[in-house]
């Protein structure tokens, strides 16, 4: 884990707070797009080692289970369906062991996930959405199990004002290009995730000219800016009740 926290003293509420899924590779861009007018606690939430991404662990972490295991490019089986034992851990143990060492002012408070972790944000908000005030989803893998996140909506429980910004990039790959591992063809319209779900504040940002890749430091330059409820002028209200 890396956590980056403004000097001086925090507000009597205390700092708001980043909370960034696939930290190696998200909390050095944070830190980036952040310099200069550092007021907020950045929690880059990683995994051991130098890479950017462990593919294993996030998918394994990320995921409803498959029946049948995807296979990375060598061949080997990777873990599915560990999603519910990591939100556990995030609000159970991750979450309050910062709060602990830093004090952090929950009304400004933003779990951000691009790609598979955007998958699993999605979740944490139908899931359990009082574990942050606010979510970020970049690109999210909303193809993940015939889109199996639209049945996720079941688990939705109303928790007070909750706001999601959800981005997608407008260029997408190749028919002919290597899917990912698990890739299936039905993935939901955004909008079908949170249409009608009570108490949500959605929007959407679609960045016509990004790649899946290159939205990653947009979306993160946007999910600070969400802390204080800022929007890019591009969103658009998605529909909910």
């Amino acid at each position: 884990m890396q956590l980056a926290v403004p000097e001086g003293a925090p507000p009597a509420e205390g700092w708001p707070c980043l909370w960034l899924l696939d930290g190696n590779a998200t909390f050095p861009l944070a830190w980036r797009a952040s310099d200069g007018a550092r007021a907020a606690a950045l929690v880059g939430i990683g995994h051991p080692g130098s890479a950017r991404f462990d593919v294993p662990r996030r998918y394994g972490e990320s995921t409803s289970a498959l029946s049948e295991a995807p296979r990375d490019r060598s061949g080997a089986a990777l873990p599915t369906g560990g999603r519910e034992a990591f939100l556990d851990a995030l609000g159970a143990e991750i979450m309050p062991a910062v709060a602990r060492r830093v004090p952090l002012d929950p009304a400004r408070s933003v779990l951000f996930g691009h790609s598979l972790a955007g998958l699993f944000v999605m979740y944490a908000l139908l899931a359990r959405p009082s574990l942050v005030r606010r979510y970020v989803a970049a690109d999210p893998s909303l193809w993940w199990n015939n889109g199996g996140i639209v049945r996720d909506r079941a688990l939705f429980r109303p928790a007070g004002a909750v706001g999601l910004l959800l981005e997608t990039a407008g260029v997408r790959r190749p028919a002919s290009a290597p899917r990912p591992p698990g890739w299936t063809p039905n993935a939901p319209d955004p909008r079908d995730v949170v249409d009608g779900l009570p108490g949500l504040s959605a929007w959407h940002r679609h960045v016509a000219d990004a790649t899946h890749g290159s939205i990653l430091p947009i979306a993160i330059t946007d999910a600070l800016r969400f802390l204080d409820g800022a929007l890019p002028h591009e969103a658009v209200p998605l529909p909910t009740r």
